[in-house]
């Protein structure tokens, strides 16, 4: 799929999708999250044909690195990019796992919903997580873009962790938001086949404590990557498509 570079004042945002000229209508910006695989969501391009779709990913992932790994740099770069592709558009931002600490921190006037899957607040307890970046660091000593990523999103560091704070960006909804996560608990630490969910209790309650947020929790035994199945794929897209339908009412209403 073809790849458009949005150059913003915080560094360049390499973005694919699909947008329809004439009227305004929904629009689904997605935004993934740490170490994702190959063209990872570029699939919601044609899940979602009658929509506009643009799918990003976090500076340094699979594109060029900003000069500082900050959350917040990341939402006011995809900010810029919202007024530069989608000025006028109703749009539902949709965060997947780190994505969502871009997401929640955007600031565009025409974002009219959010879809938060797999969020998380806090890094502490983030212990499937942390192993797998343990080992990245361990693998690759002299990476320094990747240990900084690490250590200013999460906290990591070789050998130990220090809790980063985003509880900020639950108590600042203010907008219709889904939340998405999986069944199965963060903690305790345990022996697993896949990760548990990364929302943890602590973050759950954040999230059903804003009068904004539905929380959909996917099906028994479901873990961090709820997708991995058509029953958990089933469930996500369901969640976005209404999510889209209700955007669009948004602009009908303010057009009528």
């Amino acid at each position: 799929m073809d790849r458009l570079t949005v150059q913003t004042r915080f560094g360049p945002l390499l973005v694919v999708g699909r947008l329809h000229a004439g009227r305004p209508r929904a629009t689904l910006l997605a935004v993934g999250g740490a170490f994702p695989p190959a063209d990872y969501l570029h699939d919601l391009v044609d899940k979602h044909p009658n929509d506009n779709v643009i799918v990003g990913c976090l500076p340094g992932m699979r594109s060029p690195s900003f000069d500082r790994h900050l959350p917040a740099s990341y939402s006011a770069a995809f900010d810029e990019l919202i007024g530069v592709l989608l000025p006028t558009q109703p749009i539902v931002a949709y965060g997947v796992s780190t994505g969502c600490l871009v997401t929640l921190g955007l600031r565009a006037p025409n974002i009219v919903r959010h879809i938060a899957q797999e969020p998380f607040f806090n890094t502490r307890d983030l212990w499937p997580f942390q192993a797998y970046a343990q080992e990245k660091l361990t693998a690759n000593p002299d990476n320094m873009p990747l240990a900084d990523f690490l250590t200013s999103i999460f906290g990591i560091r070789p050998g130990g962790v220090d809790n980063v704070d985003y509880e900020h960006l639950a108590r600042g909804i203010r907008i219709p938001t889904d939340a998405i996560v999986a069944e199965s608990p963060l903690l305790p630490m345990r022996t697993m086949d896949t990760w548990p969910s990364l929302t943890s209790a602590h973050d759950r309650d954040l999230l059903r404590a804003s009068g904004m947020v539905r929380i959909h929790q996917a099906a028994e035994g479901s873990g961090h990557n709820i997708v991995v199945n058509a029953i958990g794929e089933r469930f996500v897209h369901e969640v976005r498509a209404n999510a889209l339908r209700a955007a669009a009412l948004v602009r009908e209403t303010d057009t009528a």
